[in-house]
């Protein structure tokens, strides 16, 4: 049994727990959507990477303005919006591995700007590959195995680890640094986030001093 075939089973479990039968419909509803923009004619992906979609960032603008003639809730609107804006990422990632280019970080910022809906972006940017490909092309199996490990990495790494007691919190940053609420607060707070995402073992002293290099950065701009 290869390593696919393991934890497929456990991450369909997540998605049917996660998507419940109002969210797929959306889902389902954005995935039309999103072909509203697409060319007529469109050549399929070369075979180690993939063009991301110019039309995508139209159809995200697009989209909202046909929920609202549809009289979606605000919220369904923002999320159909939201992954159609955002699954071009998930090319982006399959490309730079496809040039063994470092991904890590760049996974991680992936999903903390996606968040709960990481796995709906995902199966997003699936089901418009599939949609313009020849289904026997050997990119369609290298995509799915990518989304798959990005599903596995997201429920075994990033889920777990976001839902622990922040290292820091904004408190700290009044009472350990001095400082005053701004804007400077969110910046410094994802960047600790995100080290501790690529770091497992990131402790509290570790957070304080990347807190401290970001502090002498700014100072210094």
């Amino acid at each position: 049994m290869n390593t696919q075939d393991q934890f497929i089973p456990s991450i369909s479990r997540q998605l049917l727990c996660a998507i419940d039968s109002h969210r797929a419909m959306l889902l389902k509803f954005a995935v039309l959507l999103n072909a509203i923009g697409r060319p007529a004619v469109q050549k399929a992906p070369i075979e180690r990477t993939i063009h991301c979609f110019s039309h995508i960032r139209n159809n995200a603008a697009l989209s909202r303005k046909i929920c609202q003639r549809l009289k979606f809730s605000r919220k369904e609107t923002d999320y159909i919006e939201f992954i159609i804006r955002h699954h071009s990422r998930v090319f982006s990632l399959f490309n730079a591995q496809q040039k063994n280019a470092p991904l890590q970080k760049a996974i991680i910022r992936f999903f903390m700007k996606c968040g709960d809906i990481t796995p709906d972006v995902l199966l997003l940017a699936l089901a418009q590959l599939k949609g313009v490909t020849d289904p026997e092309a050997l990119i369609i199996s290298k995509f799915s195995y990518f989304v798959l490990k990005l599903l596995q990495k997201y429920y075994a790494v990033f889920r777990p680890e976001t839902s622990l007691p922040p290292l820091l919190t904004g408190n700290d940053l009044i009472h350990e640094f001095g400082l005053s609420p701004s804007p400077l607060f969110r910046r410094i707070l994802t960047r600790v986030k995100e080290e501790r995402l690529l770091k497992m073992t990131l402790t509290r002293e570790d957070a304080i001093k990347v807190v401290e290099k970001l502090l002498r950065q700014h100072c210094a701009l």
